[in-house]
């Protein structure tokens, strides 16, 4: 049973309409905090979650929105760190995508 929670757990965090960012640089809460905050802001948010430890960030679109890549990466660089990889519905980024 412990490993069906497990799969479940892993299947819901990476849900298509979510977006994750591993992110260079953030190494204590109020690193995670700062981009939590510059994430919330980008249009068609619902949520971020940041963990500092693993360096991911993963964000949750509106109901019926869709976040846009560029503004995640941009939020991130705008808290002051350095994303390395974007996953999300619009596709898989290692460098700043153009939309």
């Amino acid at each position: 049973a412990w490993l069906m929670a497990c799969i479940a757990i892993s299947e819901a965090a990476d849900a298509p309409k979510d977006t994750v960012v591993s992110i260079k640089g953030m190494h204590c809460a109020a690193c995670a905090k700062k981009v939590t905050a510059k994430l919330q802001s980008v249009p068609s948010v619902k949520s971020a979650s940041v963990n500092p430890k693993k360096g991911i960030a993963v964000i949750t679109p509106a109901d019926d929105g869709q976040v846009s890549p560029k503004a995640v990466w941009e939020a991130v660089e705008k808290a002051g760190y350095k994303p390395t990889e974007l996953k999300g519905p619009s596709g898989s980024f290692k460098k700043k995508p153009t939309e």
